[in-house]
């Protein structure tokens, strides 16, 4: 039934969630091909994409899977893609509903605007404000608004100096401060797709890195989320609406906090830690949609 659906995976080619997800769609019977944001050409007059000189519409559909360097040009390309939105291409997930969320400053903005628990946290321009805020938290994690996996991040103490600020100030555009929570060496993905919760994984810490990302030693294993956390995780995935995402939660003394949203990760973390292929439940998801 899948046999005719051609489906275009904005990836990187050669990356395992990508290669991974476009052999689960060859499985279920589809064509699919991994096309990058890099090769693409937005041809103004024609008002269509082209990349490796296939027009993007041709495919019958398209899911975003990677969109590259984590840079303020995304927002741009998801604007251009908006426009085969609104001719009738399917997307997985929306580019329209991507741009809310793509820079760590939006994705903040969406959450407090419904109440999500989040860390203290200050975003400003001001580096005197920047300074008060670190001072007053005794400590503050710096995160640029483009990025993953904690590249860029860094511990600001209160002797922190504001030439230090106006440093990352002048790099960044922006400075996003979060206080440095206490947690318990680990945090949590919980992975949605569409509003169909389907796993949680937990990243573990290796103890000599603030963080528990796997490129600072930290490793993936299995979790069961009570019911507080699911329902925060399931509250937080709901303001966006993506058709799959996957919430970073944590547990604190206060109650589970969410540090964001990924619309792109999930995949390595539920395949080595939940034992679950993700890219197997989203290209089912996905033909199924296009079918119906």
């Amino acid at each position: 039934m899948n046999s005719k659906l051609n489906i275009a995976i904005i990836g990187i080619k050669g990356a395992w969630s990508s290669e991974i997800l476009k052999t689960e769609l060859e499985n279920n019977g589809a064509t699919a091909q991994i096309v990058q944001i890099a090769d693409m050409a937005f041809d103004v007059q024609q008002n269509k994409v082209f990349v490796e000189g296939l027009d993007l519409e041709q495919f019958d559909a398209v899911i975003i899977k990677k969109l590259g360097e984590y840079a303020p040009k995304i927002i741009d390309w998801l604007s251009i893609l908006s426009n085969l939105e609104d001719k009738g291409l399917r997307f997985f997930s929306s580019p329209k509903k991507l741009i809310k969320m793509i820079s760590r400053i939006g994705c903040t903005n969406g959450l407090a605007a419904h109440q999500i628990p989040m860390p203290p946290t200050c975003i400003t321009q001001n580096t005197q404000e920047a300074l008060s805020f670190i001072k007053a938290h005794n400590g503050a994690i710096f995160k640029p608004n483009f990025s993953t996996k904690a590249r860029g991040m860094e511990i600001l103490k209160p002797s922190t100096e504001i030439s230090h600020l106006e440093q990352l100030l002048n790099k960044y555009g922006t400075l996003y401060l979060q206080e440095l929570m206490q947690l318990p060496g680990k945090d949590f993905g919980v992975v949605f797709m569409a509003n169909e919760y389907i796993g949680t994984y937990a990243r573990v810490g290796n103890k000599d890195s603030w963080n528990t990302t796997t490129q600072d030693g930290g490793h993936y294993e299995s979790f069961e989320p009570n019911e507080t956390i699911l329902n925060i995780a399931r509250k937080a995935q709901q303001v966006f609406n993506l058709d799959f995402c996957c919430v970073d939660i944590a547990e604190t003394p206060s109650g589970p906090i969410v540090f964001e949203i990924s619309a792109f990760g999930g995949f390595s973390g539920m395949y080595k830690g939940a034992g679950i292929n993700s890219a197997a439940l989203l290209s089912k998801y996905v033909l199924q949609n296009l079918n119906d």
